[in-house]
């Protein structure tokens, strides 16, 4: 890439909108956090898409953070590597809609250690 291009490329990133721009920083630490749960746990790639019943490269392209996932697969993975991705809010404060804890938990464990990550093996 020369140095035009390079430039081209930062004025880009510039002018993403903010909100984009926080989804996009999300959806990036959730992979590390997720990745770093893996590694935690002592699985290779291969390993987490045999016990998701997924293709390797399915969870290569998951990991990289460009994924925008759906509530189920939340749910798998968390039951996977044994960490909670989503939360149901406690019924005294129900209502109606599901609470996704996903940027608190992020934001916690983000300075976190590998060994303060609670795993369950």
């Amino acid at each position: 890439m020369n140095t035009n291009e390079k430039r081209a490329s930062v004025r880009r990133l510039q002018n993403i909108d903010p909100q984009k721009r926080l989804a996009i920083s999300r959806r990036m630490q959730l992979a590390a956090y997720l990745d770093e749960c893996r590694v935690a746990k002592g699985w290779s790639q291969k390993d987490l898409a045999e016990a998701l019943g997924k293709h390797p490269s399915e969870i290569s392209k998951w990991l990289s953070g460009t994924h925008n996932f759906n509530m189920e697969t939340l749910w798998l993975l968390g039951d996977a590597l044994g960490v909670d991705l989503v939360t149901m809010s406690p019924p005294e404060r129900r209502t109606g809609k599901m609470v996704l804890l996903m940027n608190k938990t992020i934001d916690k464990h983000s300075e976190m250690t590998l060994s303060e990550c609670s795993i369950s093996n």
